[in-house]
């Protein structure tokens, strides 16, 4: 048997630690893990190997040797045994949580696709010619083609052509196609 004393490992190296912990305790833990899974011997073997795992694992937080390393590798042990004690709840949670997104999914898709396209639109605006782009926003602000002209030093009619070509362009470069007609 190894002592565990800091006296006896020089510099303190963690992993080599913990693995000499398990080594010692595993009939302890062992029983113990045997409480946790009522009985069933696969099951025990199971959460200690995990319990093993994650006490290598956190290795690095083991700077020195610990008061009560056998209580340690118990709690260890514990969380393991009640992380696995909760994965059906948690299961059913995440089921019924899917299940309810499935529900306002297109509610949720819908506003996924408006808020790209929306972003794409911005960039793409952004990209158009300066007097187009002023054209196009001061239309869509709600001023008529006769301000948008007196803005712009251009005629009214050079502005209607200018949103005009505006939302062509954006129509073309957003993938939207055509306008659609509308019944009077």
């Amino acid at each position: 048997m190894h002592d565990l004393g800091p006296r006896n490992l020089g510099a303190f190296d963690g992993a080599r630690y913990v693995a000499i912990l398990l080594e010692q305790g595993r009939l302890e833990l062992h029983r113990l893990c045997m409480r946790w899974a009522r009985g069933h011997r696969a099951d025990a073997d199971d959460l200690l190997a995990e319990a093993s795992l994650r006490a290598l694992r956190a290795t690095r937080r083991v700077a020195a040797p610990l008061e009560n390393p056998i209580g340690w590798l118990a709690t260890i042990v514990r969380n393991v045994a009640r992380d696995r004690l909760r994965a059906p709840r948690r299961a059913q949670w995440a089921h019924a949580a899917a299940q309810t997104w499935c529900a306002s999914a297109p509610d949720a898709l819908e506003s996924i696709v408006t808020k790209e396209l929306l972003t794409r639109a911005a960039a793409e605006l952004r990209r158009l010619p300066a007097t187009q782009r002023r054209s196009l926003l001061a239309r869509a602000a709600g001023d008529d083609y006769a301000s948008i002209a007196a803005i712009l030093g251009t005629s009214p009619q050079n502005a209607r052509k200018l949103v005009q070509s505006a939302r062509s362009t954006l129509r073309g470069r957003l993938g939207l196609g055509a306008p659609r007609l509308q019944a009077t």
